[in-house]
């Protein structure tokens, strides 16, 4: 058992304790703490959770905490991910498990973001990525997505079920009239075959009769195509898992009531090398078609597990094309060999919610703990198509001067001029001064 001191970083270093207890002042920020919908990443009640393990149904950020005065504990390698817990007794005790081969940095001296900067560098030099310096400029570009506005076109029924060649004709063209710069555009959920499509993933030919032809329009009219996908969902009565159906995994509920899909009716793909040649393939047929950016989604189970499918899917995307963005939804800092572009995830911005914090909560989370990665700004506006023009206003100025890349859905609706005028100035400022990587990590120095 040992305790190293890193004066250079103001952190301290665990390792091979069974259990190291400190006194902390509640609240604990805990990134990794999630709930669909919910700002709960503020705990001041008794908890106990492993943070590699615990079950991320939206942004679950670093296996840290820090405490409301800035002491900072967080743990250093991602393996081992069994018996690493936290146990707070909610009356001001920390107990952390660290098991035999992991690190636990230390800093009690109430830096809180200093230390958390230290902890980054110290985990990324160890570990990767190295943080982007230099990547392809459609990265870093702004996007349009097309999810929020099919929800606002849809007159009650399924949100996918109206996407085709029509509707992208006419969002391309609603771009324009808004004097909206170019950039990425992301056909999202809608554009598949159908629900037994899950594996397959082929374009359906009643909306799109020439889906290769669609793509190069759009990078025709000035955009960078891209494409959502659910790669690790696999529908039974799929082609692949019928000839396959070793690559069954366990099997899919909706994530939260905002999702698009309903009743238990897909599987999580099995992460091995068939399940990774399989998706090779599909990746490799749209990136010939001009897919440049995969946004992928609905990846929510045990963080342990996810990491593996997302391994799994990255090395299969950059095996196709290194210069392919990869756009994934967890920021934790043990994800991030496995996404160029971190989406902070989408809010409903209306009174059922506490949108306000929780939009707060996500920029927070991800910055933090996608450190050197793209922050993807996930719709301006939030998911909700009836947002009332004051909370587009309100959620549009969470945006500015964040790192990140702006990403506009909703064209329509009940949105005022003064909508348009901010949303605008916010893409043209992009635009001339792009500012799309997280920073939140230094080179150790001497602290004086």
């Amino acid at each position: 058992m040992t305790q190293l001191s890193l004066k250079s970083t103001g952190l301290d270093i665990v390792r091979g304790y069974e259990r190291a207890t400190y006194q902390v002042v509640a609240p604990l920020f805990c990134p990794w703490h999630n709930r669909w919908g919910e700002p709960v990443y503020r705990l001041s009640q008794a908890f106990e959770a492993n943070p590699f393990t615990i079950h991320a149904s939206s942004t679950s950020g670093s296996p840290v905490i820090v405490d409301a005065e800035g002491r900072f504990f967080g743990f250093g390698n991602p393996t081992p991910e069994a018996g690493c817990l936290f146990r707070y007794d909610g009356q001001g005790t920390l107990e952390i498990d660290v098991p035999a081969g992991q690190t636990l940095y230390v800093g009690e001296a109430g830096y809180g973001d200093d230390s958390w900067r230290a902890y980054n560098s110290c985990v990324l030099a160890g570990h990767g990525p190295a943080p982007l310096e230099e990547f392809p400029a459609h990265w870093a570009d702004m996007e349009y997505c097309t999810w929020v506005e099919q929800k606002r076109l849809c007159q009650g029924a399924a949100p996918q079920s109206i996407l085709n060649d029509a509707f992208l004709d006419q969002y391309i063209k609603r771009i324009s009239e808004l004097g909206l710069p170019p950039g990425k555009l992301t056909i999202d959920h809608g554009w598949q075959s159908g629900d037994e499509d899950y594996g397959d993933w082929l374009p359906c030919g009643q909306k799109f009769r020439d889906f290769p032809g669609t793509l190069a329009r759009v990078a025709d009219q000035g955009f960078t195509p891209g494409l959502w996908m659910a790669p690790v969902w696999i529908h039974p009565r799929s082609a692949l898992a019928r000839k396959y159906p070793e690559l069954l995994g366990p099997q899919i509920a909706p994530s939260n009531e905002d999702s698009p899909i309903t009743g238990p009716t897909w599987n999580y793909l099995k992460a091995c090398p068939q399940a990774e040649d399989a998706l090779r393939e599909v990746f490799a047929r749209f990136h010939a078609w001009g897919v440049r950016k995969f946004k992928f989604d609905m990846i929510y189970a045990r963080k342990d597990e996810m990491r593996k499918l997302h391994a799994m899917i990255y090395r299969a995307v950059k095996s196709v094309s290194p210069e392919i963005e990869v756009e994934i939804h967890q920021p934790d800092i043990f994800f991030a060999a496995y996404g160029d572009a971190i989406r902070t995830n989408d809010v409903l911005c209306n009174t059922h919610y506490r949108w306000r914090e929780l939009t707060a909560d996500h920029l927070e989370v991800c910055e933090k703990s996608a450190p050197g990665r793209i922050i993807n700004l996930d719709h301006i506006g939030g998911n909700d198509p009836a947002v009332t023009s004051e909370d587009f206003l309100a959620h549009l100025d969470f945006y500015r001067r964040v790192p990140g890349y702006p990403v506009v859905s909703l064209l329509g609706g009940n949105l005022d001029s003064r909508c348009y005028e901010e949303l605008r100035e916010l893409c043209h400022e992009h635009v001339r001064a792009p500012n799309a990587v997280s920073r939140f990590y230094q080179t150790p120095q001497a602290r004086v």
